[in-house]
């Protein structure tokens, strides 16, 4: 059994979290009933400030904790990214889980227009 790997990337403001919010139940019941891995909603639902460094490297070090159990539990995960961690972050969860992850990846840009 594979688990499904959903990540939400892209640049900050971009809408990942908007894109996910956004998704019908109905339509990607897959996508809405995986496990959530996001470290600003750790951080949130501790009432941590996200722009201390100590909280959120607290955050972050929860969230690499829940998605190690969600492999280690094979269970499908979602998780938010602006891809400009250390590579070795990515390579370690991937390398962890080997075969056992489909990876779907929504990629987000910001189109800015200028006058």
């Amino acid at each position: 059994m594979s688990i499904d790997l959903y990540m939400f990337a892209g640049v900050n403001g971009a809408g990942k979290l908007t894109l996910y919010s956004s998704i019908d139940a109905n339509e990607r019941p897959k996508i809405k009933n995986s496990r959530l891995a996001n470290a600003d909603e750790i951080a949130r639902n501790n009432h941590w400030d996200w722009r201390d460094p100590v909280s959120n490297f607290k955050a972050m070090r929860m969230e690499v904790k829940r998605i190690n159990s969600f492999i280690a539990n094979k269970q499908s995960f979602n998780m938010e990214t602006t891809l400009a961690s250390s590579k070795k972050t990515y390579i370690n969860i991937l390398s962890s889980a080997k075969e056992q992850v489909l990876l779907h990846i929504y990629y987000m840009w910001a189109l800015i227009v200028q006058n």
